[in-house]
């Protein structure tokens, strides 16, 4: 018995140690992998492949970790990824930048998640707002939505997005229709009360609204998937303190995932130009 335990215990040390030992660079480098197959294979979201430079940090170290070589040689080559500290006057934050020439897309490591969905979910968000110059959107101002708190206004927000609810868990063509135009009185109705609501909402729609809409379709889920996400994403935004900034992230992916219906690419034909 002494002589099998033995045999077991060098067994055990070989295997577990005669195996590659995984460092935080591959876990990054098989991120920048997950990012760059999920941006392929939906090209045709907005007829380009999103996939560019991109930074992740830390934002106590300010240790950063690319997919690409800045011009500057501040990052330097580690395995298949490139490591570097990012220098102290840049901002760090999930948002693009341009840096040393190159337009990038910065995420913050503590914002990474350990499910592979949300990760490239995360990632292909900013990375549309590092390529949106290259398509129909400009830059865009978020203004202030402050109304969104006010009582009248977390009211008929809350209404659109509860007809929003409840036209994306119908099954019927007729009733979905109905739930959809209810949705969209009780927006109109909050346009009337806040007269500055249309273009404050709007500005925020187009930039956080389309780039979150952008980030769900990257996760490739089939419809019924994509339905259930938003459908939990409303009610997990309900039980916010504030609507004033995330609100966007729900309206449009509801719109958005309705309208697929009709025209899967319909964010194609959406502008920054508000009319």
């Amino acid at each position: 018995m002494k002589t099998l335990t033995s045999i077991f215990f060098i067994l055990l040390f070989q295997t577990s140690f005669g195996q590659k030992t995984l460092t935080y660079t591959d876990s990054i480098s098989s991120y920048f992998d997950e990012v760059k197959i999920a941006t392929k294979k939906c090209k045709k979201l907005w007829n380009i492949d999103l996939y560019g430079p991109i930074i992740i940090v830390n934002p106590y170290t300010r240790q950063a970790y690319s997919n690409f070589q800045d011009t500057a040689g501040i990052l330097k080559k580690d395995g298949k990824i490139f490591t570097g500290k990012l220098p102290a006057n840049i901002l760090v934050g999930n948002y693009s930048l341009n840096w040393g020439g190159l337009e990038c897309a910065m995420v913050l490591t503590i914002f990474i998640k350990d499910n592979k969905d949300e990760r490239v979910d995360l990632f292909t968000h900013e990375l549309f707002h590092r390529a949106q110059p290259l398509l129909n959107f400009g830059k865009v101002n978020d203004q202030s939505n402050a109304h969104l708190d006010s009582k009248s206004g977390r009211i008929y927000l809350r209404l659109e997005l509860d007809a929003l609810v409840k036209a994306l868990k119908s099954t019927d063509k007729n009733e979905r229709t109905r739930h959809i135009l209810n949705a969209l009185y009780f927006r109109i109705y909050r346009y009337e009360l806040f007269p500055n609501a249309y273009s404050s909402e709007a500005s925020i729609e187009i930039n956080e609204g389309i780039a979150s809409y952008t980030g769900k379709v990257m996760r490739n889920l089939n419809e019924k998937e994509f339905n259930n996400l938003t459908i939990t994403k409303i009610t997990d935004f309900f039980k916010e303190q504030t609507y004033v900034q995330m609100f966007a992230y729900n309206t449009i992916a509801a719109y958005g995932f309705l309208l697929r219906e009709s025209d899967r690419y319909w964010n194609k034909k959406v502008t920054s130009k508000q009319t």
